[in-house]
């Protein structure tokens, strides 16, 4: 979980899932939040948000639009299921969703090629999207008395042609569907399922 703390040792796990063909991806998305039957207020956050290479055009002698973009397009999922109660954990997840939709905006080289060298750089920079919402996050409560111990997990996925980059931190899991079934792309980071991991519990008492 991504609580109001130290980020030092935050363990992200990002993951590259490539599609079986390189044929141009039709990308159709939704998203949706509620609070359920349980609780009063909601606490999670979404984005769904499309990227694209844009120039704003100034002045020119030739009769172009004002604002011109780019062939290619990547695509930016994001889930914050916020914790902390009194409305803390909602604040938690959108301070984590906007940190990360500032560092896409002003930071994150999102047109970088997914797969070799490049992989890796898109990767560091997921990382401190993480580290960034994290800090905004301690800030926050350090301000604020009440907000103290507010947290929220983090999930998103960046698509870019047949790529699919995942980073998480807490137990929001990440599934893709393929040939009719469904795998999971997340590991949960929580004392239980490390303890499954570890053998020193069953699943079925988890």
């Amino acid at each position: 979980m991504m609580r109001a703390s130290s980020a030092k040792g935050l363990d992200t796990e990002p993951e590259f899932l490539a599609s079986p063909n390189r044929l141009p991806l039709t990308v159709k998305s939704f998203g949706i939040t509620d609070p359920g039957r349980v609780r009063a207020t909601n606490e999670d956050q979404f984005l769904i948000a499309e990227l694209t290479k844009a120039m704003r055009v100034w002045q020119t002698s030739l009769p172009e639009r004002q604002a011109q973009f780019g062939d290619e397009r990547g695509h930016l999922f994001l889930v914050a299921d916020g914790m902390g109660g009194h409305q803390a954990g909602e604040h938690a997840s959108a301070l984590a969703v906007l940190a990360i939709q500032q560092f896409t905006l002003n930071t994150f080289k999102w047109f970088f090629d997914t797969t070799g060298p490049d992989g890796q750089r898109v990767l560091s920079q997921f990382q401190t999207a993480l580290r960034d919402a994290d800090a905004s996050i301690v800030e926050k409560a350090a301000e604020n008395p009440a907000l103290r111990g507010m947290g929220t997990t983090v999930t998103m996925a960046y698509q870019l042609d047949s790529q699919l980059c995942v980073v998480h931190v807490g137990d929001s899991r990440a599934y893709v569907y393929r040939d009719d079934s469904l795998y999971q792309l997340t590991r949960d980071h929580t004392v239980v399922a490390d303890m499954v991991r570890a053998g020193t519990m069953e699943p079925e008492e988890a």
